[in-house]
């Protein structure tokens, strides 16, 4: 595994449901998994996420920080510190098909029943856990 990367990630629940995209590449190509990237460089936690939201879902993302979370996933060769937000969106979803091959509402306690990408099953249980129960 290389360095660990510094990447984003977001919650985004409406009525019950989290928003899950259908990843369309490596690490953990055909996937579920919450929305989210790298940070490039110059560039803050949160305006990354906002950016990566609008990128790969086309919605408007307003974030509140959540957590942070260890990714060491040695079965996909990766190792990321991810900044876990969660916040409303708004706009009309629009994935972009190089990232993204689908993006679905699914109710959370069907999500936590998923294998999701990464460590997405322990992160949304502890948003669960937490002030979002």
């Amino acid at each position: 595994m290389d360095r660990p990367r510094a990447t984003v990630g977001a919650i985004i629940v409406r009525e019950g449901k989290v928003l899950l995209q259908l990843r369309n590449h490596r690490p953990f190509e055909g996937f579920w998994g919450f929305p989210g990237g790298h940070i490039e460089e110059g560039e803050t936690a949160k305006e990354a996420v906002v950016r990566e939201i609008k990128e790969e879902t086309g919605l408007d993302f307003t974030p509140e920080f959540l957590l942070c979370s260890d990714e060491i996933c040695p079965e996909e060769d990766w190792h990321a510190l991810v900044a876990v937000f969660t916040g409303k969106a708004s706009g009309k979803e629009r994935p972009d098909p190089k990232e993204v091959k689908e993006l679905k509402w699914v109710p959370v306690k069907e999500a936590l029943k998923m294998k999701l990408a990464f460590r997405h099953n322990e992160v949304l249980e502890r948003y669960i856990g937490g002030r979002h129960a």
